[in-house]
């Protein structure tokens, strides 16, 4: 599997739970990268919106924007 489709198909496994109603904090839990993890803390806590914490650059982890993106898609926000 190529980078991108192994990105794609963790992405469909994690918003999986969100689709069955799991908590936040579990789905949380399976994102691998640290920087990630603190700014889905941000979000939960702050109820700030995705899309506005992505666009305004305080995120500085590229790879942290790339997993937020992807629970977008996935979800059909972005």
């Amino acid at each position: 599997m190529t980078k991108k489709t192994d990105q794609q198909a963790e992405f469909h496994q994690l918003s999986l739970p969100l689709y069955l109603g799991q908590p936040f904090m579990d789905v949380k839990k399976k994102v691998r990268n640290h920087e990630a993890r603190i700014e889905l803390d941000k979000i939960q806590s702050s109820g700030l919106n995705l899309q506005r914490l992505i666009n305004s650059g305080s995120i500085q982890s590229s790879e942290a924007r790339l997993q937020i993106r992807g629970f977008l898609k996935v979800l059909g926000i972005e």
